[in-house]
């Protein structure tokens, strides 16, 4: 009989992926988890609660945060201990390490020291959850930036910026970020209902990247000829004063270390860096090629 699985957020980037691969393995049932209904939703006989919801939003307030990723999944998880669901796992987030750094690499063993609202609501979650361990299954797994078809935000706007313009001031720059290609992710997810794994895992791709580098990757992708140069220092400056939180994200480096209970459990990235940057680049034309099409 195949396992019975609960998704919330099952409309989001990682969800909308999530769900359909699932489906060829598992009985899966898509939620929608609402903090006002969380009590109330049915999970008799189910094996695993995945929960992806969640909020992100970085211009949502403290208490947006501590609701919405915290009391949230606190709900959630007693209602799943009272259904005697099975495992519950719990997508947190690598910035419950802190923020970006020129020098840390952050491993299993580093010690968590949350910057903002939204990764401090991910750790208290986390250590809600951990809590019941002994009555439930807790799988807790903290990704980076997590990429594929569907992406947005920032790997967006790259894509957009990458496509408009031949010439770019993002060369030179030698940073090192960590990034998971969405379906490294979901095997991991499947990995851990088939073996009914627990734990706290870190997860990422095969190799890390500059912002320089991902520029090239995906220019290549576009089969455009883009052309990088080395912001002027007086330009990089006035952005930092400017846009702090840009310029950390675009010249900052934020490594993890895959932890070493993914080797425990058998798991290691189907796919590279380099096949997850072409599948999310080729999802995105084909995205505005039926746009277009639409359009006509």
């Amino acid at each position: 009989m195949k396992k019975r699985i609960l998704i919330t957020g099952a409309s989001g980037f990682i969800g909308k992926v999530l769900v359909p691969q699932l489906s060829t393995l598992f009985d899966v049932i898509p939620i929608k988890a609402r903090f006002e209904s969380a009590d109330e939703i049915k999970m008799n006989n189910i094996d695993c609660l995945i929960h992806l919801a969640g909020l992100a939003h970085q211009t949502a307030g403290k208490d947006d945060y501590y609701k919405a990723n915290y009391l949230l999944t606190k709900k959630l998880a007693s209602n799943a201990l009272r259904s005697n669901v099975k495992q519950f796992i719990y997508l947190s987030s690598s910035k419950v390490f802190g923020e970006s750094s020129l020098t840390k690499t952050y491993n299993e063993n580093t010690l968590c020291n949350p910057k903002n609202p939204y990764a401090k609501s991910k750790l208290m979650a986390e250590e809600y959850l951990n809590t019941l361990s002994q009555d439930i299954k807790i799988a807790v797994i903290r990704p980076p930036l997590v990429y594929g078809p569907g992406a947005k935000g920032n790997l967006l706007s790259l894509m957009r910026l990458i496509e408009k313009h031949s010439l770019l001031p993002l060369g030179g720059i030698n940073n090192q970020r960590s990034m998971v290609y969405v379906n490294n992710l979901i095997a991991l997810m499947q990995l851990l209902i088939e073996e009914s794994a627990q734990g706290t895992y870190l997860i990422s791709d095969n190799q890390n990247g500059s912002t320089t580098e991902l520029v090239k990757l995906i220019a290549n992708q576009f089969d455009k000829r883009t052309r990088v140069f080395k912001m002027p220092l007086p330009l990089r400056l006035l952005l930092k004063q400017l846009k702090p939180s840009l310029m950390m994200r675009l010249y900052d480096s934020f490594v993890t270390l895959p932890s070493n209970n993914l080797t425990t459990i058998g798991f290691k990235p189907s796919f590279t860096y380099e096949e997850g940057i072409a599948d999310m680049v080729s999802a995105y034309l084909r995205q505005k090629d039926s746009e277009a099409n639409t359009c006509k």
